[in-house]
This record gives structure tokens, C-alpha cells and sequence, in this order.
């Protein structure tokens, strides 16, 4: 049986990532590169933070771009998909599927969804039975 390695969710993240970092003329790479292999969450921490800085001024960039159809209602896209830049969008998507692959079926993140949707359920109950009494 072929044991397949499994890649950590960063791994796979960090390519996108180091795309929208790479976007940020204060992104210092020689930095990251020299952060140790050992130290994802500290890795991950310093492209997160670059990367949603690129992604603010790609917003921010749209909006001014489409001001007067945002003021009269007329822009109903999504800002960072409106951007002019492919590689955001695309680098966006990668990282979302990977979210999708790890996060969502993450056994504490389905636990407390689980509870979430028992607890609503009771709300709702609860609600109901009161109207009904009423």
C-alpha cells in the first residue's frame, strides 16, 4: 500500500500566499525565507498579514475606480473579484478550496457547528411553543 505524505494545510496555502505577499513592495522575502521550516504558525502569521494588505488595497483600488456606480447603486460585484489582477482571484480561490479541504471538515469546527444548529433548534422550539401558548 503507497503511503501518500500528507501536506500540512500551510503547505499547500503557502503558494498563494507568497503570490499575494509578492504583490506588497514591502514584502521582505529575505526575511521569510530566513524564518525557520519549524516555525509555520509564525510563517503563516507574516504572509497572512501581507496578503490582507494586498487584498485591502486591491479593494480599495476597485472602490475608487467604481465610486459613482457604488454611490448610485449601480455596482453590485464583489470588490476583490472586480479587481484587475487575475492572480488575486486566483490565488483567493486556491486558498478557499484549500479552507474548504481543512477547515470545514475539521472535527472541532463540525463539533461546534453541530452544537450551533442544537442550540438554534431549541431556540426555535422554545419560540414556537411560547406563540402557540399565547
Amino acid at each position: 500500500m503507497d503511503t501518500e505524505l500528507v501536506k500540512s494545510p500551510f503547505a499547500e496555502a503557502e503558494k498563494s500566499l507568497l503570490i499575494l505577499a509578492n504583490k506588497d513592495e514591502r514584502f521582505n522575502l529575505d526575511y521569510y525565507e530566513t524564518m525557520p521550516e519549524n516555525k509555520e504558525k509564525q510563517k503563516f502569521t507574516y504572509l497572512r498579514s501581507v496578503a490582507i494588505n494586498v487584498l485591502i488595497q486591491n479593494c480599495f483600488e476597485v472602490f475608487i475606480k467604481h465610486y459613482d456606480e457604488i454611490i448610485s447603486f449601480e455596482f453590485d460585484k464583489d470588490l476583490i473579484k472586480s479587481g484587475d489582477d487575475k492572480e488575486i482571484i486566483d490565488s483567493l480561490d486556491s486558498i478557499k478550496a484549500i479552507v474548504k479541504k481543512y477547515v470545514y471538515k475539521w472535527h472541532e469546527v463540525l463539533t461546534v457547528e453541530a452544537a450551533g444548529f442544537e442550540i438554534l433548534g431549541a431556540s426555535c422550539l422554545s419560540i414556537l411553543r411560547r406563540l402557540i401558548s399565547v
